[in-house]
Parts: C-alpha cells; sequence; structure tokens
C-alpha cells in the first residue's frame, strides 16, 4: 500500500511525502519506508532533493540505500512533524482497510 501526501513549504517549494509498508519473509510485520520528491515553483515535475549537480551528492554514493534515503529526507526541508503526520496518516488508512 502507498500514501502521498503533498505539502507546501514557506518557501513555495512543493514537497510530496511517499509512505510504502514493505513485507519481508524474514517478518511477519511489514517496514514503513518514506520517500520524499521536491518540486520548486521553476520545476515542472518532481524530483530527488540531491541530484548530480547538488553539492553534497557525493555523499550517497557512500552510503546504503537506507542512508541515502534518510539523506535525501533531510535535505528536502520536510520537518519530522509533517513525516510523523503522513505515517500516522497512511497507519489510519491501513487499519481502516483491515477492520473492513
Amino acid at each position: 500500500m502507498k500514501h502521498e501526501k503533498t505539502v507546501t513549504l514557506k518557501t513555495g517549494r512543493l514537497l510530496k511525502i511517499i509512505v510504502t509498508e514493505v513485507h519481508s519473509l524474514l517478518c511477519s510485520e511489514g517496514t514503513i519506508q518514506v520517500e520524499v520528491l521536491v518540486m520548486d515553483p521553476k520545476d515542472d515535475d518532481f524530483r530527488l532533493p540531491i541530484g548530480e549537480s547538488h553539492p553534497q551528492f557525493w555523499k550517497l554514493k557512500r552510503l546504503n540505500e537506507q542512508q541515502a534515503r534518510t539523506l535525501q529526507i533531510q535535505y528536502s526541508g520536510v520537518m519530522d512533524k509533517q513525516i510523523k503526520r503522513a505515517i500516522k496518516e497512511f497507519r489510519r488508512m491501513t487499519d481502516e482497510l483491515v477492520l473492513s
């Protein structure tokens, strides 16, 4: 299941917070993953916060997938409160599906 939430920052930048649950054969419960995409006012589409032209792009090459995702979220400008709210909405949606 996937939940997408769009947030507008004071700078006019749009953030798309994508929350998904990934299931593993080793664990009965799924792992929640968060991805953040950004769109500046001059852009036409959403993109990753750190692209090849970003001064910190070199850091992504040294990190594993989870660490790289965390760094992308940090550089997006999203606040922890907004991430937690998106995860809470996702959990509420999944709970409603289970109950119905």
